[in-house]
């Protein structure tokens, strides 16, 4: 078995299966690289994530995967459009919370925000006149 084959195998068994109904937001790759190089990522805000959660309902999360210009980060959405939009270090919290609180996680990149988001902002009292 040549090289190639043997790295073609290896990125086989990286993958996840087929149908498994999961997104990676960062490659595990890239995961395991930065920790080996202790690289930090943004710390995170758990505590507010949570209590924005826990505080309010129908919140859903849209992860915005990380770019040139910005880390990863995720919006929570409240059933009223009330929006907040935190770092991450990774997705690994957030999917915690999916477990654990029945929060529904979207990719932003692929589904868009809801317009839920661009009313409140419109019919907010305290925006200016």
């Amino acid at each position: 078995m040549g090289f190639s084959d043997r790295l073609r195998k290896l990125g086989k068994v990286a993958r996840p299966p087929k149908g498994a109904g999961r997104y990676e937001f960062e490659p595990v790759s890239r995961k395991v690289s930065r920790r080996l190089k202790g690289v930090q990522g943004p710390a995170e805000d758990r505590e507010a994530i949570l209590e924005f959660v826990a505080s309010r309902t129908g919140v859903e999360a849209y992860v915005e995967p990380k770019t040139v210009m910005h880390s990863l980060s995720v919006v929570l959405v409240a059933g009223d459009g009330e929006h907040r939009r935190f770092e991450l270090s990774d997705d690994a919290y957030i999917r915690q919370l999916a477990a654990t609180h029945n929060l529904r996680v979207f990719d932003a990149a692929r589904v868009g925000y809801p317009q839920r988001m661009r009313e409140y902002l419109r019919n907010r009292p305290d925006r200016p006149s």
